[in-house]
């Protein structure tokens, strides 16, 4: 298996990328479910610190992930794919590498405009976005909150996707974005 994508394959880095993404993104949302049922405290800001540090690696890897796509472009899909589906299926990629930096951004802009310090690991923190603003956390929190939402739906969308080619069409589209 080749390190780069060809005009019809993912190559070994696009499919890592993808499943870190993947794997972090999962975290995410887990620790976001577990520390907003938790009391105020030092394992909830613990939770929370994790939750900002894997954050920022997701805007990092969202940005290399959008700077690669625009410079090679995605492979082509397989024949089986109509041109609505095939429209579909670019529209909700593109909203998700969207999604990896809509979501991470609104977060540290959430978090600097309620006037605290985005930290990663406890190492450094990252530069300030915004000083105390209420009215600005609120539209960054709002932004932060629903994006979530909205990033459920289109991975709902992406996974059913997915598993309708392997399952329903027999086709190779899941199979290209599996590790090997």
């Amino acid at each position: 298996m080749q390190l780069w994508d060809t005009r019809l394959a993912y190559g070994r880095l696009s499919k890592l990328i993808h499943w870190l993404i993947a794997t972090l993104v999962a975290c995410l949302f887990g620790l976001a479910w577990i520390f907003i049922n938790l009391d105020e405290g030092s394992t909830q800001a613990f939770l929370v610190l994790i939750h900002r540090s894997l954050g920022a690696i997701v805007l990092c890897l969202g940005l290399g992930r959008i700077a690669w796509r625009t410079a090679n472009g995605f492979p082509m899909l397989p024949a089986t794919v109509g041109h609505l589906e095939a429209l579909l299926a670019r529209t909700v990629q593109i909203m998700l590498c969207a999604a990896l930096i809509v979501l991470p951004m609104s977060g540290w802009l959430f978090t600097n405009a309620a006037g605290d310090e985005a930290n990663f690991f406890g190492q450094f923190n990252l530069p300030r976005l915004s000083e105390k603003n209420i009215p600005l956390r609120n539209a960054a929190w709002y932004t932060h909150q629903y994006g979530g939402y909205a990033l459920l739906g289109l991975l709902a969308l992406h996974i059913t996707g997915a598993l309708n080619h392997h399952f329903v069409k027999r086709d190779d589209v899941l199979r290209r974005m599996l590790p090997e």
